[in-house]
């Protein structure tokens, strides 16, 4: 999507199709410059293999610069730019923003028909992983790895009818994008509410676990939310071997020891969370991260006694990260 600021307003370009500037009637107004024309100039946008080009041919008798140098014929402008024009020497700065879309918990013919009907119209691309999104696509809200990534980066969480709401409003109006709050897909989880999935408080979350460290006792859940933990600001440890004493709970005494997922319970790891809690040691399950994230606020993250956990809990499941990122694989699959 490109981005021209003209004193200060910003001016989105997504359609490929002729954009005019001048002095009157045209798509972007140049006020107040007698000397700029009534149709100084034209912004050609194109989508050509994936890419977004955005070309600009001078119309005026008084001419147009790009970088300080006047041009004579068509010239494809490249995001930092800057376009000078009239007696005033009015700039316009030329900016390349990043249009990605990201889907969660869609099948594979919804998704064909969002990408048919609405992203190849504006070029946007599409990508698997969410730290490459601009915004994450769902129907319904489940809380799910991508779901995670995407409040810790500030990736908004929008329904198809966002993609048709900018549609529209840019069809008529250049400066103004939709607020993607309002397009906030329903919640699965009656327990939670709205305001846990706004993407704006994405500063607070990327400090939220700083000089946090977590061990995992797990490998497979290590890493799967290491990177959550590593994107709130924070650090991960996987505790493979090493004798459960003193020793261990000098070191880990200050961090959070996260209870494995009961799929990955063993006789051997029952035994070591034993002796662990026999030291005095307690533990946060991987539901109390989740919500951590969820809340923006580290009050979940109260450290318990390893007989406080039962092995049923409410609310948001403490291996719905690990079922996200399973889906997600056979997704691939398919």
């Amino acid at each position: 999507m490109w981005k021209l600021n003209l004193n200060g307003t910003n001016y989105y370009l997504m359609f490929p199709r002729v954009y005019t500037l001048g002095r009157k009637g045209t798509d972007i107004v140049v006020q107040g410059d007698k000397a700029v024309s009534r149709t100084h100039a034209q912004f050609s946008l194109t989508f050509e293999n994936d890419e977004s080009n955005l070309v600009i041919r001078d119309r005026s008798k008084t001419g147009t610069s790009v970088n300080k140098e006047k041009i004579t014929a068509d010239r494809r402008l490249n995001s930092g730019d800057v376009i000078e024009l009239g007696a005033q020497s009015t700039q316009i700065i030329v900016t390349f923003e990043k249009l990605a879309f990201a889907f969660s918990g869609m099948r594979k013919s919804e998704r064909q028909t969002v990408i048919t009907e609405y992203l190849s119209k504006i070029g946007a691309r599409l990508v698997d992983d969410v730290s490459d999104a601009t915004y994450l696509i769902m129907f319904k809200i489940d809380v799910t790895a991508k779901v995670m990534l995407a409040l810790v980066l500030g990736v908004p969480i929008i329904t198809p009818d966002y993609i048709r709401a900018l549609e529209k409003l840019l069809e008529t109006n250049l400066t103004n994008l939709p607020d993607p709050i309002g397009y906030l897909p329903p919640i699965l989880d009656e327990e939670l509410s709205a305001s846990m999935f706004d993407h704006t408080r994405s500063s607070i979350r990327r400090k939220l676990f700083d000089k946090k460290t977590f061990v995992f006792f797990s490998a497979e859940q290590h890493k799967q939310a290491s990177e959550i933990v590593h994107l709130a600001g924070g650090d991960s440890i996987l505790y493979s071997t090493g004798p459960i004493n003193d020793s261990f709970k000098k070191k880990h005494s200050s961090h959070y020891l996260v209870l494995p997922l009961e799929k990955n319970y063993d006789e051997e790891l029952k035994r070591k969370l034993k002796q662990i809690s026999d030291l005095g040691l307690k533990f946060v399950d991987q539901n109390s991260i989740g919500f951590a994230i969820l809340r923006a606020d580290i009050k979940d993250l109260t450290p318990r006694d390893y007989a406080e956990f039962s092995k049923k809990s409410s609310g948001m499941k403490v291996n719905d990260l690990d079922k996200s990122k399973a889906t997600s694989k056979k997704k691939k699959e398919k």
